[in-house]
């Protein structure tokens, strides 16, 4: 006969939808660098605020952004999706405004695919928040060695816990990096 607590617990449950993929942001950390292979077309930005130990998305004040009420300025930051080979894995590849403007227009020309290419990160301080330099590189895989592209709103959402509805990211087209 099955105990009182064996015939509470669901023995049939579905496992849980996790159907979402997550992918990490890659960073260099303190006088490193760090190099993937891109998988996007082009570089989504946002516009963002340091709050909570974090970077988290403005949805602007006129939606309720706390960040905003509480008078924080904005950081633009861009991504892409890209394939760490020594991970294994995809990773979401942050740049800075900064970094960006490091590799003048090529980030935001909508005429311009940079699927194939590699992004080298390279963190120029011993301070783990220090400026970030930016490369882009030809890249060495052959174009059909490229891993697909994944949904990067989707998993930026994920990593802020936010909805993909609610994600206020610019167009796919980056057409104004802040000076």
């Amino acid at each position: 006969m099955a105990s009182p607590t064996q015939q509470l617990i669901n023995w049939n449950a579905p496992p849980p939808d996790d159907s979402g993929l997550y992918v990490p942001i890659l960073s260099p950390k303190a006088r490193g660098s760090v190099t993937a292979t891109i998988v996007s077309e082009h570089m989504i930005g946002v516009n963002t605020h340091f709050s909570r130990n974090r970077t988290e998305p403005c949805i602007g004040i006129d939606n309720g952004c706390e960040a905003c009420k509480k008078g924080q300025s904005t950081r633009w930051k861009g991504y892409l999706g890209a394939w760490h080979g020594g991970f294994g894995r995809y990773v979401l590849a942050e740049i800075t405004a900064a970094a960006a403007r490091d590799v003048g227009g090529l980030l935001t020309d909508p005429n311009k695919s940079l699927r194939g290419m590699e992004i080298h990160l390279c963190r120029v301080g011993v301070k783990p928040n220090a400026p970030v330099k930016c490369e882009i590189r030809p890249g060495r895989m052959k174009s059909d060695q490229v891993p697909s592209a994944f949904d990067e709103r989707a998993a930026l959402c994920r990593i802020w816990e936010r909805r993909k509805e609610d994600a206020p990211l610019v167009g796919d087209d980056v057409e104004e990096i802040p000076t």
